[in-house]
């Protein structure tokens, strides 16, 4: 059962139950799954974070400061560092126009679905071998 305060991506509900990866079953909670992290992560990055610095700095500065942490913390190579610090410069940004985290956590988690998406897109992919001629 779903939890009230849940942000979901799709009105229905509807969920990926699953997906076939390498012959096991692996299940993915769909909506709630993707936008755990995501919602965590911005309640943290930019709920906590920036907004606790935006009471002592500049807003332009709380923002910047928010997602350079953003980006090292997602430091699994120097450009996904950048890339995640260049989400966290975006998703900051749209907290500070909406006044809400609503747009962050929805943005956050639709990137990360289409990320997992293309990931198990690849590694499908990669498992099936050379195309026969």
């Amino acid at each position: 059962t779903p939890h009230p305060h849940d942000v979901r991506l799709d009105p229905r509900g509807i969920r990926i139950r699953a997906l076939r990866c390498r012959r096991e079953l692996i299940r993915v909670g769909g909506p709630q799954t993707v936008h755990a992290a995501g919602l965590g992560e911005e309640l943290l990055f930019r709920g906590v974070v920036q907004a606790g610095l935006a009471r002592l700095v500049p807003n332009s500065l709380a923002l910047l400061s928010a997602s350079v942490l953003f980006g090292l913390a997602h430091f699994a190579t120097s450009t996904y560092a950048l890339v995640a610090g260049l989400m966290g410069l975006y998703l900051g940004g749209l907290f500070l126009v909406q006044g809400s985290l609503l747009a962050p956590v929805v943005t956050h988690a639709l990137y990360d679905l289409v990320a997992l998406l293309l990931v198990v897109q690849r590694y499908r992919a990669s498992q099936a071998g050379p195309a026969p001629e």
